[in-house]
């Protein structure tokens, strides 16, 4: 049978019990388990600075932070430390997160991802209407590609 891990009484699924043996040390820290709103300013703020690769360095070393070292991603010093970590200039990184249009920014990505309908990541989308959902197998990302090339065809 397939193991369904939990956190906090909620189902997490099958892609989470790799994450299982860290799910008690995240439970175990001395803060509340973390929203994702600081994070997301975070690879904003760096963003700003470096462009989609630093965005996208500072989201892989934030997750590393949550979900392997366990430390508080809610915390604006573990969140300079991966900037820092991650190679951009500190204090450039500070004032681009504190900077409120920053914060507009992300709200302005959070928006367009809700307008295509994304309620989870991964998510793919095709024409900026068609969106698929979650980590998928090939066979069905196959399928998926074939009907939006259908629906795209049937609207010439």
């Amino acid at each position: 049978g397939r193991g369904v891990a939990r956190l906090g009484g909620v189902e997490l699924g099958d892609g989470a019990l790799r994450l299982q043996p860290r799910l008690a040390a995240m439970q175990a820290q001395p803060f509340p388990y973390p929203h994702s709103w600081p994070g997301l300013l975070a690879c904003q703020a760096a963003e700003r600075q470096g462009g989609q690769s630093a965005h996208w360095a500072m989201f892989d070393r934030v997750q590393h932070a949550h979900l392997t070292e366990t430390r508080d991603i809610t915390n604006i010093e573990v969140l300079a430390s991966c900037a820092s970590e991650v190679g951009l200039d500190g204090a450039r990184w500070q004032s681009d997160f504190e900077d409120p249009a920053t914060a507009v920014r992300l709200e302005e990505d959070l928006a367009l991802a809700q307008a295509y309908g994304i309620t989870g990541v991964p998510t793919l989308v095709a024409e900026g209407r068609y969106g698929l959902v979650g980590a998928q197998p090939y066979e069905q990302l196959e399928a998926w590609l074939k009907a939006v090339e259908q629906k795209l065809q049937e609207e010439k």
